[in-house]
């Protein structure tokens, strides 16, 4: 379920959107229906209850209405290209966009934080700045909004994760990264907090691989402290 019990709302930009305003109001309900259970699921901004997508059958239940209307909605939503699907399951670009941007504003804080100075020892890794504008925010509406007669960009939800893994693991390690991706089920926001424990160990690659080897966080963490006061007893740096 979502950490956060409320839900950011942009009212102009959901009356903006080109996309919602070709759908009826009742499509327009439902869809405001939607996005609540999609802020609650456990893959956020993707309609799941509990671990499986709903039917068309258990939707018309949840908002309390026939299940024919429901499935009439639904077209609507998606001729109109309101939501997208991954698979069989129907999530909101936008939510899902601001659930990466919020980890990797996360993780790129821990890791220095102000975009405009570098690290010492990894010049140049920090992201773009946050938008602290209205004119510099993406405000999508709540579901999908994109300019008028500008196509919606191509979004790898994945970049960010393999951005920050090169960042700890240094170049080459894609073949790790898709490990650790499909390890979690594709949740992105996970997969970049493991990276970030991972930035905290002598060894991330080894952490890593500890990791995906399916050894529970403390094991892996003694396992490397005791390898690393090995190493000092040795006298390797």
């Amino acid at each position: 379920m979502s950490e956060k019990p409320w839900l950011k709302w942009y009212p102009a930009d959901w009356r903006a959107d080109p996309r919602l305003r070709m759908c009826s109001l009742a499509a327009r309900g439902l869809w405001i229906e939607l996005l609540g259970y999609m802020h609650e699921s456990p893959r956020y901004g993707y309609l799941l209850i509990g671990d499986s997508a709903p039917t068309i059958k258990q939707i018309a239940m949840l908002v309390g209405e026939p299940p024919k209307a429901v499935e009439r909605a639904l077209d609507e939503l998606s001729s109109a290209g309101v939501f997208s699907i991954d698979g069989t399951i129907i999530y909101s670009r936008r939510m899902v966009r601001d659930k990466l941007k919020a980890d990797a504003d996360r993780v790129n804080g821990r890791l220095g934080g102000n975009p405009q100075i570098a690290l010492p020892d990894k010049p140049g890794v920090n992201p773009p700045d946050k938008a602290h504008i209205p004119e510099a925010r993406d405000q999508s509406s709540v579901g999908s909004y994109e300019p008028p007669g500008v196509p919606p960009p191509v979004f790898d939800p994945e970049k960010p994760v393999y951005d920050l893994g090169t960042i700890v693991l240094g170049k080459g390690s894609g073949g790790l990264v898709t490990k650790l991706i499909n390890h979690h089920n594709h949740d992105y926001g996970k997969a970049m907090e493991v990276l970030d424990r991972c930035r905290k160990k002598s060894n991330a690659k080894e952490f890593l691989m500890g990791h995906l080897r399916g050894a529970s966080a403390a094991r892996a963490e003694d396992v490397l402290d005791e390898t690393d006061r090995m190493y000092r007893r040795m006298g390797v740096q």
